[in-house]
């Protein structure tokens, strides 16, 4: 776990570092302008709900077959060619679908304000760029580098506050945001393979030889699986987006964005564990090193819950507070308990570990395409009953559901293929734990003043939780994290 723990930590740092200029314009700027908030967040789920159908599967294929090619090739990283050429074909069948079926979607917004139908073609050009962002992005992870790319992944948390603030100002029109969310992408994308080719990695001489008939086909049966198993995270993240601007508004939109972003920070911690995580994985099979990912499987479970956790009591117990000093707060309604079911459903799935990673690397990962479907099909449905009963709560009803119901699909599967399970008696010991900190914080007494109870809750549940995991060795990967921190501490003391 040494290089998972270094390059996760290092990656978290950053994505936190992100996420708290995130935090800011979440709490004092977008719900200045929750519309053109609310309209941002249409067009980059929008584009994130088509760049996995131009990707075509190529960034699993990248993390899947990289361990083979870069062993048997004889020119090097030449794989880099074949996978781009491949989202280039993606892009193009995509551009040309959309000639031909795009009216179609256009008259299902026919008697909504044009603005619905404004910015197809920059959702589509946005769609293009994230999806060769994505594939040079998961490419470098084959190299364990995660955090730089993280950087670039993270631009769009700096412009879209300062074009919404432009906005706000009158500075810009609403097409100003929407191409200034383009023009991230932009330079996130040739920023990417400026590193790539720092690292010494952007090579494109192609090595034909290695592609033989049977790898052809093995790589496109891979593809089309992987593109399908990867759709899990659109519909759990990007589709509540979609649907809540489709069947209510950009306003209520706006609402559940800023309160959904909350709850989804906290998976922040995943994200940069799952990436590194990715190709360890796939080389392990590729070795038949199946005890390295049982190992991983519980490790990462434990290590991704007492993260999980402890940022969940954290935001539970002041999100209100938190509410009370935005712009605007009276529109608010319902935040609470977004940010509550999305915050609970990322504990379901981070608890569930790296099972995800776990089929699609494995030779069962036709076994995605059932998951998704279950997913899709869930998570649509639940959307389309909740929403006009209970608005901006039922997409995230409709969230926390899925979560649950996918990733008990694939924990089952997993142990009957695997007879593999992630939890431990460790689990049970942090849940008591996790929950007899949030009992104290939440029924700590308060001054009324916002800051300072946030501030006071906070360090309460710090106090409380901290020391109660190292006391009771809830993870052994994180006691060693607070040893050399308590041993610098001691040597600067000197």
């Amino acid at each position: 776990m040494g290089i998972i723990k270094r390059q996760s930590i290092k990656q978290s740092i950053v994505s936190y570092a992100a996420v708290g200029v995130a935090a800011i314009s979440t709490v004092f700027i977008y719900p200045l302008e929750k519309e053109m908030y609310g309209l941002a967040a249409f067009i980059l789920s929008l584009a994130q709900f088509w760049a996995p159908f131009i990707l075509l599967g190529l960034n699993g294929v990248s993390i899947r077959f990289f361990p083979q090619f870069r062993h048997e090739s004889k020119n090097g990283q030449g794989f880099l060619f074949f996978l781009m050429a491949g989202v280039a074909a993606g892009s193009f069948i995509f551009v040309l679908l959309w000639g031909v079926f795009g009216d179609e979607v256009r008259s299902f917004y026919e008697d909504r304000p044009r603005i619905y139908q404004q910015f197809f073609p920059h959702a589509i050009a946005l769609a293009i760029l994230m999806a060769f962002f994505s594939l040079l992005s998961v490419y470098a992870s084959n190299f364990k580098r995660i955090v730089v790319p993280a950087i670039m992944q993270n631009l769009i948390r700096f412009s879209l506050p300062t074009l919404i603030l432009l906005f706000y100002y009158q500075k810009v029109l609403a097409e100003g945001i929407v191409v200034g969310v383009v023009l991230t992408y932009v330079l996130a994308l040739i920023l990417a393979t400026g590193y790539l080719r720092w690292l010494g990695e952007l090579k494109w001489k192609p090595d034909f030889s290695w592609f033989t008939a049977e790898r052809k086909r093995e790589i496109r049966v891979y593809a089309l699986f992987s593109l399908l198993g990867g759709l899990d995270s659109i519909f759990i993240i990007h589709i509540d987006n979609i649907m809540v601007s489709s069947m209510l508004d950009f306003q209520s939109n706006g609402a559940y964005a800023i309160a959904a972003f909350i709850g989804n920070a906290i998976a922040i911690p995943a994200l940069a564990v799952l990436r590194i995580t990715a190709p360890i994985i796939s080389d392990s099979f590729r070795r038949n090193d199946l005890a390295h990912i049982g190992q991983l499987y519980k490790q990462t479970s434990i290590n991704l819950l007492l993260a999980g956790l402890f940022l969940l009591i954290c935001i539970v117990v002041s999100i209100e507070d938190l509410f009370s000093i935005m712009p605007k707060s009276e529109e608010m309604a319902g935040g609470f308990m977004i940010v509550l079911l999305i915050g609970l459903g990322r504990i379901i799935d981070m608890g569930a570990s790296t099972n995800g990673l776990i089929i699609s690397y494995s030779k069962y990962f036709k076994f995605s395409i059932v998951g998704l479907f279950a997913l899709a099909a869930f998570n649509i449905i639940a959307n389309y009953l909740f929403i006009p009963q209970y608005k901006i709560v039922g997409a995230a009803l409709g969230t926390v559901g899925a979560l649950a119901f996918f990733n008990l699909v694939k924990l089952i599967f997993i142990w009957w293929k695997f007879k593999w399970q992630p939890f431990t008696l460790q689990t049970v010991y942090l849940l008591i734990i996790a929950g007899t900190t949030f009992l104290l914080a939440w029924n700590m007494p308060v001054t009324g003043i916002a800051v300072v109870d946030m501030v006071l809750r906070s360090v309460l549940v710090a106090l409380v939780y901290v020391p109660s995991i190292y006391y009771f060795k809830i993870s052994e990967d994180v006691n060693g994290l607070i040893k050399n921190v308590l041993e610098q501490v001691r040597a600067i003391l000197k």
